[in-house]
């Protein structure tokens, strides 16, 4: 299976969200994005107010169409 590893390196635009906001914005541009994608980070879960990940988290819903 072919595998494409997508990264915004320490050139992140989305503030607190150090990237993750970015990718999510990129692959939502992309005529054909991924049908399958995992995500890694090396950041504390606490450090990311829960209105931030509630935000976050309806991006990531309308990546996968709902």
């Amino acid at each position: 299976m072919p595998t494409v590893f997508i990264s915004v390196g320490d050139n992140f635009q989305d503030g607190d969200l150090e990237g993750f906001l970015d990718i999510v914005n990129f692959l939502l541009g992309e005529d054909a994005p991924p049908q399958v994608m995992t995500t890694s980070y090396g950041q504390n879960e606490n450090t990311i107010s829960r209105a931030l990940a509630e935000y976050v988290h309806r991006f990531w819903l309308a990546l996968a169409g709902f």
